[in-house]
């Protein structure tokens, strides 16, 4: 698939009174960062350039388009493979992204990928879930909390409440930041026993 942008002057993203270079400039870094996901093959490497370029590319619509196009390779090229990675020690990476194509500006797309992240955690055993790294299971929880209304990320968040429960070490190995990610996405599901409770052991 081509990543590249148009070079048509009637591009709807681009404000008509920006200087040409400007745009010049600006569509090239985008391309840049549409290519450079394109040519990654392991969720690591993928992970680092979705959050460089989500914080380098400037214009509101260029990093919409970014993110859009990550959120929906990461779904076609990433997601199946969840299982596998958690296996080889590579689910930080999916945190990552998660959290950066969970956010508005990914649209739809970035909503997609999170409820089926979320819904693979759901389903996760504990034997699996066990070998996920603890400040991954903080940042996806977090990442969840975005769509409070959605069933998966809702039943994602449950399981990893569970499994904060029934080993109490892991909360213990987090950082200040990461236990109040999982505190704070803990919150946007109060009617759930579990998530309640181990909110509530939790708290600062």
């Amino acid at each position: 698939m081509s990543s590249l942008v148009p070079d048509g002057d009637d591009d709807p993203a681009e404000p008509r009174n920006a200087p040409a270079a400007h745009l010049r400039t600006d569509r090239t870094l985008l391309n840049a960062a549409l290519n450079e996901i394109e040519r990654t093959s392991h969720i690591s490497d993928f992970s680092t350039t979705v959050v460089k370029h989500g914080k380098k590319l400037q214009i509101v619509a260029d990093r919409a388009m970014f993110l859009q196009r990550a959120a929906a390779d990461f779904q076609l090229r990433f997601v199946a493979s969840f299982e596998d990675n958690i296996r080889a020690g590579k689910s930080w990476g999916y945190a990552t992204t998660c959290n950066v194509v969970s956010r508005e500006a990914a649209g739809q797309p970035g909503i997609e990928v999170c409820k089926a992240i979320a819904d693979r955690v759901s389903r996760l055993d504990d034997d699996l879930i066990g070998k996920v790294q603890c400040n991954t299971l903080s940042l996806l929880a977090s990442s969840f909390g975005r769509y409070s209304a959605m069933a998966d990320c809702r039943n994602g968040t449950i399981r990893i409440a569970a499994f904060c429960l029934g080993k109490s070490g892991v909360v213990q190995r987090l950082n200040s930041q990461h236990v109040s990610l999982l505190v704070n996405a803990f919150g946007k599901w109060p009617e759930e026993p579990n998530v309640r409770q181990c909110r509530g052991r939790n708290r600062g």
